[in-house]
């Protein structure tokens, strides 16, 4: 009797077990194992996208590269041709108006050349801007700010008057004017940086600070800091801005 209780107690367990456990266990491990695969083909095909885009960007930049170099061949070209037919007409005019045609020569090349230059400035900005906003990620912005946060004590601020002074004496004044403080991101930080860049900024002004945090879709990446009339770019345009103004 004890052998048929303990077969029927078994049937009965392996019964319930099958009907209230069984399935709810697998169908979750079912779900599990679904949610996985879709988790590995989401990244797998961010990936693809993101080597294309790089892949995309770097052929745009080799094209304005051949153009580029293809229009001052151009330039150069015709600024030859010019020459020697200056040359050939020189021979029958007095040696005042040779002098004057090769003077002009020589502006007229120096003008085609600088407006080359700017054009190729332009060219390389918009690139450079296209190429980086492609790669531009998330964390790589955050990454980016922090740093950039870390070198705000050595910048000099340019007052009205034309003289420079430190980045923390600017601060301070501007909270004595009761002046607001903004931040501009092409993202919306996390609280975290927030918090870290609110410390950072009332360290520097050494008192504690309120600051707003506005997003913009004109910057692709680092972060623009007003106060009062003053404004400190170190976005990613604003730091190709500057090379492109010292270039030209």
């Amino acid at each position: 009797m004890t052998f048929f209780a303990f077969i029927g107690n078994f049937l009965i367990l392996f019964i319930l077990f099958s009907l209230f456990f069984f399935k709810p266990v697998k169908s979750m491990i079912d779900k599990r194992e679904k949610e996985i695969q879709e988790a590995k083909d989401l990244n797998q095909r961010v990936s693809v996208e993101s080597q294309a885009k790089i892949s995309e960007a770097q052929t745009q930049l080799h094209n304005a590269e051949l153009q580029a170099k293809k229009t001052i061949s151009d330039s150069n070209e015709l600024a030859e041709e010019i020459i020697k037919k200056a040359k050939v007409e020189s021979k029958q005019q007095a040696r005042e108006m040779l002098l004057s045609a090769e003077e002009e020569i020589k502006s007229s090349m120096e003008a085609s050349n600088q407006i080359l230059k700017n054009q190729a400035l332009r060219m390389t900005k918009s690139i450079s801007h296209g190429v980086i906003s492609s790669i531009m990620t998330y964390s790589m912005d955050c990454e980016l700010i922090k740093k950039l946060l870390l070198d705000l004590e050595n910048v000099d601020v340019t007052e009205a008057s034309g003289k420079k002074i430190p980045f923390c004496s600017a601060l301070k004044n501007a909270i004595q004017n009761n002046e607001s403080i903004k931040i501009v991101t092409a993202i919306e930080l996390p609280w975290e940086i927030k918090e870290e860049m609110t410390k950072r900024i009332s360290l520097l002004a050494s008192q504690k600070v309120e600051v707003e945090f506005e997003k913009s879709k004109l910057i692709s990446g680092g972060f623009i800091l007003n106060f009062g009339f003053t404004e400190l770019d170190f976005s990613i345009e604003g730091q190709i801005s500057s090379i492109i103004f010292q270039l030209s």
